[in-house]
């Protein structure tokens, strides 16, 4: 995780052979959001997204 020019801190994970960027103001709000997308990815697609 680093700290951009602008501010914000920024941590770029390899998912899926895929480059996610996880940006916020802070770096517990980065852990925060990482672990929540980690959470949305272990649960089945909803009927809406699969429609």
């Amino acid at each position: 995780m680093y700290r951009r020019p602008d501010g914000l801190y920024e941590k770029i994970i390899i998912i899926n052979g895929k480059r996610k960027a996880f940006r916020g103001k802070t770096d517990k709000e980065v852990t925060r959001k990482i672990a929540e997308y980690n959470i949305q990815q272990k649960q089945e697609p909803l009927f809406e997204t699969v429609v």
